[in-house]
């Protein structure tokens, strides 16, 4: 499969859920600073699209040259 907005969409939004609607004292009681929080929040998010690209992310070979001659087909991202 390709990389796919919707699946990239709905894994952002999910890695983003345990920060959604938290009041500053409910942040502070997981994490010491605010700032604490924004940085874990901006690394699930991070995570999720990195994950979906090594998942989901294929491309195309053309234009590569192999001992053997041009290479075809795709190449998954590792």
């Amino acid at each position: 499969m390709s990389l796919n907005k919707d699946l990239l969409a709905q894994a952002r939004y999910n890695a983003m859920l345990p920060f959604a609607n938290k009041t500053n004292d409910e942040l502070l009681q997981n994490y010491d600073t605010i700032e604490d929080a924004r940085l874990a929040a901006l690394k699930a998010d991070s995570d999720a699209i990195i994950n979906h690209f090594t998942t989901y992310g294929v491309v195309p070979a053309l234009g590569l040259i192999a001992p053997n001659g041009n290479v075809t087909g795709a190449a998954k991202i590792q």
